[in-house]
């Protein structure tokens, strides 16, 4: 390809003349032929002799590959319990497993935690509408073995 590679059209002056240069996105055989009709017509309208570069593009350009994980379904988290009437008491915890699963086993009577510990004593906290509001992660870790350099 004569000049450098850009996105748009664009003029490139070389020691011999004006060259002007067209960059499409290859999509299948159908571009190449689009290509040459331009470069036909370019030169039959304008008598521009157009030189056609083309460019490949990767699907992951255009779409995401990996989607947002919403914090409650997030595994290998640090999170924060924080009480709702007490913004000084707080509990700060480390799981491998989804956030949801540890905390359903917080709310669970029959496991002894800190924060069913405190969920006995302060009835204001059993009583907000979304309990897992009030679980925040701090941290996401990318393995399992992150997490246990917090404990």
């Amino acid at each position: 390809m004569d000049g450098k590679e850009t996105n748009s059209s664009e003029s490139v002056e070389k020691s011999d003349g004006w060259k002007n240069i067209l960059t499409l996105t290859y999509i299948g055989k159908h571009t190449v032929k689009f290509g040459k009709r331009l470069k036909k017509s370019f030169m039959e309208v304008f008598s521009v002799d157009l030189k056609i570069a083309y460019k490949n593009f990767k699907v992951g350009e255009y779409f995401p590959l990996n989607d947002h994980t919403p914090p409650l379904f997030a595994p290998n988290v640090v999170y924060r319990f924080q009480c709702s009437v007490d913004g000084g008491t707080s509990y700060i915890g480390v799981t491998t497993r989804q956030l949801h699963a540890r905390i359903a086993e917080h709310l669970n009577p029959k496991r002894q935690s800190a924060v069913q510990s405190h969920l006995a004593q302060c009835k204001p906290c059993c009583n907000v509408p979304s309990f897992s509001k009030q679980f925040d992660v701090l941290k996401r870790c990318r393995s399992e073995r992150e997490p246990r350099r917090w404990r």
